[in-house]
């Protein structure tokens, strides 16, 4: 896999003769392993698949998959009965039957050989096929057209190949193949910027980070300065979204007009977005009874990745809403709760339930925690995506997913936990559809802004780059341990540049003197003056959370009870090390995967585990059980101000 002529990741696939039940079958094993950034966060993606395959009927028989990336791994195991393939996943949905008919395929090993026995011999320009994917759990319409015949290069051999554009009817992902013309094995495939390619092994020591901001930010060179106050705002935008089929009706929504075309999932046109902010008059009673709507239903259900049947999600929902005088009050307590408990961190923890466990998920775990907790206490609610205006590089429009809940004869209502905007979505939300799929790209090839109001900011006004006077004993740069920090003034808001990360703004200070990122609390700044109240230094204080992975093997029968729970291993998110906590000097400690033991004390009333002669402190999430889920590292960087 390449992007950009840098390979990131590749797929190994070995095929060995097996014998089952006396029947001679084929075991198809394939490893995968990709290394990219996302907004500066590392993404590590593990795969490994093993097929058995009939060679006779060429058909699947059977499949087991397990994509891991540390915070979340999703197990998928498909058994193909006759006409029926049944799937389970191990994050909600629990098992899935699809009707699998002769003519669907699932297994790429088949499918490529099949087009070739169907094109090579034959005029047919254009055909069809069903294709099931085992992460949407559903067959999906694909059609295939043949473009080209040409000579290719691969690995020091060269191929005559035939080419094809593939469309995908259900999700709009679009994607190009080289076939070999001698017996259908497929030689190259690009999609989205990537190209993935036949190699040799030696591949595997040329991996190498690249990022795939491209697919999610769309600059437009305009900063707002209070994105929270845009109440309308005009863009022009062309966008290949992948993850829904999308129509021009699905782009007009209440709060969103589109004018333009939709032509095989590519979009064109121009959006005037005005989002009013719901007034709560007449809202449905708490707890409401939608349950004899037909059309409410799937909102109101269970499904992958939003597992609101889980007892543990319908407890804490009930306590959050307990005493709510109608389902609009209910509604703001668990967008409150979700916005101020859940950090912010890439993947964190995909479903609903992982997400709650691990306290920390991007845009698409708050989302589905969300409406996982309003639908366990009965009111309507989905995920909806598209893309969201941010300061992030110098003004741009970037992926996004948030909610909409049913308010009765208001209807769908807007709100977005990720950005604290809890009963409300500022209006630089572009809603695309509502989230059904696990394959999702905003992927844009161009947006403009042509005009907007947020406050007293309008279109044509550039934000000031006046420092308010409040701000300009912050502002300056602070000597971290490794990097230079920046802090500066972003739309009328204190921000911190991290480098190699982002600017993050930072809320107004508490009445401690805290200043929070306005993305997550896991993350607030503290700066430390002289007597003559000048700034010498800054404090950020941050929390890093780590999912227990297992228990150590070795035996704890010499343990004090109070510490079994704790043991164990805490692989890092999205990197390759582990904190592994273990007893030692009577009491816990932990070994850093970087070297070096913290040896911790006894824990304080707040459950915070000071580290002997350091400043990082430790904590830890435990379920209803009393099993420990993630442990979190209070950590503190000191940064002297330098200018």
């Amino acid at each position: 896999m390449e992007r950009n002529g840098v390979v990131f990741g590749y797929t190994e696939t070995i095929l060995t003769p097996v014998v089952e039940n006396g029947k001679q079958l084929i075991r198809l094993e394939e490893n995968v392993k990709s290394i990219s950034s996302l907004m500066g966060a590392q993404i590590n993606n593990v795969i490994k698949a093993e097929s058995l395959l009939d060679p006779e009927k060429k058909r699947l028989i059977s499949q087991k998959f397990l994509l891991d990336q540390v915070s979340v791994q999703l197990e998928i195991s498909i058994r193909i009965n006759g006409d029926k393939a049944y799937i389970t996943q191990n994050m909600g949905g629990g098992t899935k039957e699809v009707l699998f008919p002769k003519d669907a395929v699932l297994s790429d090993f088949y499918l490529y050989p099949r087009v070739w026995e169907d094109f090579a011999n034959s005029e047919i320009h254009q055909k069809q096929y069903k294709i099931l994917d085992s992460f949407d759990r559903e067959l999906q319409l694909h059609t295939f057209t043949k473009i080209k015949e040409e000579k290719i290069t691969l690995a020091g051999k060269t191929y005559d190949s035939i080419v094809f554009d593939i469309l995908n009817h259900e999700i709009g992902g679009k994607q190009q193949i080289w076939i070999d013309a001698a017996d259908g094995k497929l030689l190259q495939q690009k999609v989205l910027n990537s190209t993935i390619s036949l190699s040799d092994k030696s591949i595997k020591n040329k991996l190498k980070r690249v990022s795939l901001d491209d697919h999610i930010f769309a600059d437009v060179g305009i900063m707002i300065s209070d994105i929270m106050a845009i109440s309308s705002m005009k863009v022009k935008a062309t966008l290949n979204p992948i993850g829904n089929w999308i129509t021009k009706e699905s782009l007009n929504v209440p709060g969103q007009k589109f004018e333009g075309t939709v032509e095989n999932n590519q979009v064109q046109g121009i959006f005037e977005i005005s989002h009013k902010k719901f007034d709560g008059q007449n809202p449905p009673p708490f707890p409401p009874d939608f349950h004899g709507d037909p059309e409410l239903k799937p909102f109101l259900m269970p499904e992958d990745f939003i597992e609101s049947g889980d007892p543990v999600l319908i407890k804490k929902a009930r306590e959050l809403t307990e005493g709510a005088e109608d389902s609009w009050e209910a509604v703001k307590r668990l967008s409150q709760w979700v916005a101020e408990e859940i950090g912010y961190d890439i993947p964190g923890g995909g479903s609903a339930r992982n997400t709650f466990d691990l306290r920390a998920g991007e845009c698409g775990a708050h989302s589905r925690l969300f409406t996982a907790l309003c639908r366990a206490v009965g009111i309507p609610s989905r995920v909806v995506w598209g893309c969201i205006y941010v300061p992030n590089r110098g003004g741009s429009f970037g992926q996004h997913g948030w909610n909409e809940v049913y308010m009765g004869e208001a209807g769908w209502i807007p709100l977005d936990t990720t950005l604290r905007e809890i009963d409300f979505v500022d209006s630089s939300h572009i809603r695309l559809e509502i989230l059904t799929s696990k394959h999702i790209s905003f992927n844009p090839d161009q947006m403009e802004i042509l005009d907007f109001h947020a406050g007293s900011q309008r279109f044509g006004q550039a934000a000031s780059t006046t420092v308010p006077e409040q701000y300009k004993p912050y502002v300056g740069r602070y000597q971290g341990p490794e990097n230079v920090f920046k802090v500066l003034v972003q739309n009328n808001n204190l921000a911190l540049d991290i480098p190699g990360r982002m600017i993050f703004e930072l809320t107004e200070p508490d009445e401690n003197g805290l200043w929070y990122f306005k993305l997550t609390t896991d993350v607030y700044v503290a700066f430390e003056q002289n007597n003559s109240g000048e700034v010498t230094s800054m404090n950020i204080h941050s929390k890093a959370r780590i999912p227990k992975k297992s228990d150590l093997e070795e035996t704890t029968d010499n343990i004090p009870e109070q510490f079994r729970p704790y043991i164990g291993q805490y692989p890092v998110p999205m990197q390759e090390a582990v904190f592994t906590v273990f007893y030692s000097q009577d009491n816990l400690a932990v070994k850093h995967p970087a070297g070096g033991v913290m040896y911790l004390e006894e824990p304080d009333e707040q459950g915070l585990w000071a580290c002997r002669n350091r400043e990082e402190k430790i904590s830890f999430v435990k379920d209803d059980e009393g099993l420990v889920k993630v442990m979190i590292i209070h950590e503190l960087v000191h940064a002297p101000k330098i200018d």
